[in-house]
Formats: C-alpha cells, sequence, structure tokens
C-alpha cells in the first residue's frame, strides 16, 4: 500500500467498532466471571440464581451480537459509499480536467492556424 493510500485511509478503531467489541465482550464477563451468579437465590419458576442467569445471558448474547453486526456493517456500507464517492467526484474532476485541455490545444490550433493564414496573405 502506497503512503497516499495510507493517509487516507479511515481511522482503525471507530465508536462503531467500540460499541461492537463492547456487545461482544460484555456476555463472556457476565458468564465466565462466576462469583457474580454463585448463589441459589433469587429463583424464578423455581430456578435457582445460577440457571436463570446462564439461561438469560443466551437472549441477551444474541440481540448484542446482532446488535454488533448491525452497527459494523452499516460502517462499512457508510464507508464503501464515501469511497465511492470519492472515486467518482476524482473521476468527474479529471474528466472536466480532460475536457478543458482538450478544448484549449483545439483553440490553440484554431489560432494558430487564424495567424499562418494571416501571414500567408
Amino acid at each position: 500500500m502506497s503512503e497516499n493510500e495510507q493517509s487516507t485511509r479511515p481511522p482503525v478503531v471507530t465508536p462503531a467498532r467500540v460499541i461492537a467489541a463492547i456487545c461482544v465482550v460484555a456476555p463472556f464477563i457476565a458468564v465466565l466471571y462466576v462469583t457474580i451468579y454463585d448463589r441459589q437465590k433469587p429463583e424464578v419458576a423455581g430456578f435457582p440464581f445460577f440457571f436463570w442467569w446462564q439461561l438469560l445471558w443466551v437472549a441477551i448474547t444474541a440481540g448484542l451480537m446482532g446488535l454488533a453486526y448491525y452497527v459494523v456493517r452499516r460502517e462499512e456500507l457508510a464507508r464503501k459509499a464515501a469511497t465511492a464517492a470519492v472515486e467518482s467526484a476524482d473521476i468527474t474532476t479529471s474528466e472536466s480536467t480532460a475536457g478543458t485541455a482538450s478544448t484549449e490545444s483545439t483553440e490553440s490550433t484554431e489560432s494558430s492556424t487564424d495567424e499562418e493564414e494571416g501571414d500567408s496573405q
């Protein structure tokens, strides 16, 4: 990758990626840190805290993973749209510059032809 491409790259750590990282890490902390749920009470529907805490985090994890996917995917689509807009602007600019250059060369050719005709008379 050239230096020019590296300087125009967006930052690697973005707010969307931080949110996604939190969504991914939170279930690990909640489920793997046993001292949080190592007890019998309170019970829900006859299940001790230990079991319903684990089951609750299955649903919460699914929601958090969906949120992380949505946030990262939205950021990627926005980044692709921005890149496409920049590229189309570059193409339009280069086309208009090329059009201006060809117009200028045509005008200079016409003026030199007119001067030659005037000299020959």
